[in-house]
Formats: C-alpha cells, structure tokens, sequence
C-alpha cells in the first residue's frame, strides 16, 4: 500500500505545487473588481492542500482493503 500511495501523493503534491501559485495569481485579479477586499492567507491553500491528502489516503486505503478481502482464486478464474 505505501508503494502505490507514494506515487500518488507524489502527484498530489507537484499538482498542489503547480496550481497553488496559479490559483493564488486568479483569486487577487478576481477579488480586485469587488469593492470590498480581503487578503487571501496563505493557511487556506495549504489547508486544501492538507484536505486533497486525506481524501486521497482514504480513497488509497479503501481500495487496499478492498483488494485485500478480495479471494485470489476468483479473481485468476475471470483471468
């Protein structure tokens, strides 16, 4: 299981890395046309960061359980 999540947080976090300057860049150019302003803090992007790896390790993890409980045997005879 840690061989598989680790590829696919690894693409998580070059996702998070890419988009979160992209996203940072769209929201003030967004955010400028109202008339009242915000500041955008940094916590919250890394808070959605945090939250795409927790989604991504239960969904990691109920897929390893579920191919676990499943019998060898009846999976090679549909093979």
């Amino acid at each position: 299981m840690l061989v598989v999540s680790e590829d696919f947080f690894k693409v998580i976090l070059w996702a998070f890395l890419i988009t979160t300057p992209l996203a940072y860049l769209f929201l003030l150019s967004w955010l400028d046309s109202f008339a009242y302003h915000i500041t955008l803090n940094w916590y919250s992007f890394v808070l959605a960061g945090f939250l795409g790896m927790v989604i991504a390790f239960f969904a990691i993890a109920l897929q390893a359980f579920k191919a676990t409980k499943v019998d060898p045997i009846i999976s090679l005879r549909y093979e």
